[in-house]
């Protein structure tokens, strides 16, 4: 994963695997937990659609309430057994999700193997055997590094924006800092043009404008992209 919008994807191929070793899941989801808001957002696939990832809250529902605390308390899982007839409704109304073709069992299994961010969750009409949790144990610590590594690369990438930015500031700053007649203006402003376009900041032209309260008056001093430069007063 390069970005959080790739989640989606992530959930498609859970969705693949755990019908491939046998859990048959009516659906599954990546979830991630925000604590101090109480929210969770989850990236759900139903039969191998995923849906936009939605965010709830714990107040939402009491399954939502549920896993919340269980996550807070730092439990290994939780399992929910939820009626039919709510799942079904749930589904709909919550996630915009349709249940058809199932084989209305009095009961839906709503089981959650929870990690450091989150936990990943399927529905399924029987119970999850023993043997097949553990695999999903599995699937579920493999999830949990794999985002470590993937916060950590963005936390490095933001470091390495934020260290990029400085140079730029540093470039102006130094170059203002040198300047000794107001006709350097122009050299600042080119400078200042290019800076933002080495940022990936594309503009149609920048510079100064300093403004003059008692005449009511704006000074420009300006550059366009064709490197031509222009001065006025507005």
């Amino acid at each position: 994963m390069q970005k959080s919008e790739e989640l989606s994807e992530a959930g498609s191929v859970l969705f693949q695997q755990l019908h491939a070793i046998g859990i048959v899941a009516e659906g599954s989801w990546i979830t991630l937990i925000d604590p101090e808001e109480d929210s969770m957002t989850m990236w759900v696939t139903h039969h191998n659609i995923s849906k936009i990832p939605k965010k709830v809250f714990g107040d939402d529902h009491p399954n939502f309430r549920a896993e919340i605390d269980a996550w807070k308390s730092k439990q290994e899982s939780i399992k929910i057994q939820m009626p039919y007839d709510d799942f079904v409704k749930s589904s709909k109304e919550i996630f915009g999700i349709e249940v058809v073709n199932a084989p209305q069992k009095p009961i839906v299994y709503i089981q959650h193997i929870l990690h450091g961010f989150g936990f990943l969750g399927a529905s399924t009409y029987e119970e999850i055997s023993e043997k097949d949790l553990a695999i999903y144990r599995r699937f579920t610590k493999v999830f949990e590094q794999t985002y470590t590594r993937f916060l950590d690369l963005k936390k490095a990438e933001a470091q390495a924006r934020e260290a990029q930015i400085e140079a730029a500031l540093e470039r102006v700053r130094s170059r203002a800092m040198a300047m000794r007649k107001s006709e350097e203006l122009a050299e600042a402003a080119e400078l200042l043009y290019g800076q933002l376009g080495e940022l990936g900041i594309t503009s149609w032209t920048c510079g100064y404008v300093f403004i003059d309260e008692e005449n009511n008056q704006a000074k420009v001093w300006m550059i366009e992209p064709n490197g031509q430069f222009f001065w006025g007063l507005w």
